[in-house]
């Protein structure tokens, strides 16, 4: 029936509970790998057919020495090796692959708090939902789509430069996030997710100082513009030409949202007074507040920059135009075309003003005459989160004997459609570095 009974006893019994188990094998064991066993094990009291449990998957191990004791030290942990598991019509082939992830030493579940409903807080606690399966996580924020900043904006990727981060670190939080969600635009989530690839033309009054962006590989069919498509807009000299993707909201966020409640997730409407008030509650706090940062964590270098927008009806639009300044722009979706825009510093209003939405048209018309035409339009104000840099990090605060574990993700100004999937990734490995932390210090605990 199996090559090796006892890790097929152990293994079947905790995935039939229902158990993501960390998986704990011998020096000996291992050198029967790779592992095969049957699911309907004999020293289990009852058979379980292979599709009745889920045991598919990537679970962290432990490797120990061949004399088991009660007294498990550090160093004879070898690590990072996962166990992946894949199913079989009879039997579980286990193959040992190993991982620049960190083993996980066992404890209890562990329960993450997510404070922020928008892009960035649904995005994270997606990531870390998908990535380590142990966690409890919770999104607590005062308000969910529709009613977010993230709601407001075109969410159209392409991206700004953010000053104090590498330039090497942005382009691989740009190609994650066009990777993920280019996977999600050729897939049948494509219209539920509101994913759509859209082309059209950046264009600028003098040339800029890089023809050639640093995001240039990774959208679609990037070329310079032709002197005939230049006709097109007589006061500009020179343009870009490009395929890009765009994230329509509400839809992005609400498929967001159930991804993550299928993964197990859950949401709390309210707000967060103190963080303080989550400690006991929660093992980890994810912070991707935005502006909220400022108050809940002393963050005075963060502000607003308020941005209005116009949402219009004009389905007869199929190509983006965007003056390479950022400060006209034209960008269809599925449902509204998105006028653009404005950027007033330390503005918290988020009142619509009457006059600069007649300013805000009379520039894109000038772009795209057919506009004139128009007749139903919305406007929406935002304010984005603008810091010195993205704040991408862990921290431990402390207050007396209390360690309360960070890990922060916020600042992405108007830029974060643009790497939100690829800062979740990165925020989920700090997570996954917390969880480590703890877990060892648990186990040196009882020690």
């Amino acid at each position: 029936m199996s090559s090796n009974r006892g890790v097929g006893a152990r293994l079947t019994e905790a995935l039939v509970g229902g158990l993501r188990p960390l998986i704990v094998l011998t020096l000996r064991e291992l050198s029967h790998a790779p592992l095969h066993f049957g699911c309907c094990d004999t020293h289990s009291k009852t058979e379980h057919p292979t599709g009745q449990i889920n045991i598919k998957g990537r679970y962290p191990l432990l490797v120990l020495p061949d004399r088991a004791s009660d007294c498990v030290e550090t160093q004879d942990v070898v690590h990072p090796l996962f166990l992946q598991i894949c199913a079989c019509a009879q039997t579980v082939s286990v193959t040992l692959t190993v991982s620049d992830r960190p083993a996980i030493a066992p404890m209890d579940t562990v329960k993450i708090a997510v404070i922020g409903g928008g892009l960035m807080g649904l995005s994270t606690a997606v990531c870390i939902s998908e990535s380590i399966p142990q966690c409890s996580v919770t999104v607590i924020s005062e308000a969910f789509s529709p009613n977010t900043t993230s709601d407001v904006a075109a969410g159209v990727l392409i991206p700004h430069k953010f000053q104090g981060t590498p330039i090497h670190q942005q382009i691989n939080w740009f190609k994650e996030t066009f990777d993920y969600l280019f996977s999600i635009y050729n897939s049948a989530e494509a219209s539920d997710a509101g994913i759509i690839l859209l082309s059209g033309w950046q264009i600028f009054q003098t040339p800029p100082a890089e023809k050639y962006p640093f995001w240039s590989d990774v959208v679609l069919g990037f070329r310079l513009m032709s002197d005939s498509e230049l006709k097109k807009f007589p006061h500009y000299v020179f343009g870009q030409a490009f395929a890009t993707l765009k994230c329509e909201c509400p839809p992005y966020l609400l498929w967001l949202e159930k991804r993550l409640k299928r993964n197990g997730g859950q949401e709390r409407a309210g707000k967060v007074q103190d963080v303080w008030e989550l400690y006991g509650q929660y093992d980890i706090v994810v912070n991707c507040a935005g502006l909220g940062s400022r108050e809940l964590f002393g963050d005075k270098g963060i502000y607003p920059v308020q941005g209005q927008v116009l949402k219009v009806h004009a389905p007869w639009l199929t190509h983006f135009v965007r003056d390479g300044s950022g400060s006209t722009y034209i960008y269809p979706g599925i449902s509204s075309v998105t006028l653009g825009g404005t950027r007033v510093q330390n503005e918290w209003s988020l009142k619509p003003d009457s006059s600069v939405s007649k300013e805000i048209f009379r520039r894109c018309t000038a772009l795209v005459p057919s506009l004139e035409g128009v007749q139903e339009t919305r406007e929406k104000v935002g304010l984005r989160p603008i810091r010195p840099a993205v704040r991408l990090e862990r921290e431990v605060l402390l207050r007396g004997g209390q360690r309360l574990h960070v890990v922060h993700n916020y600042g992405h100004g108007g830029g974060g459609f643009s790497v939100h999937r690829g800062t979740a990734k990165e925020a989920t490995r700090l997570v996954e570095e917390t969880v480590t932390l703890l877990s060892n210090t648990m186990t040196k605990s009882k020690l």
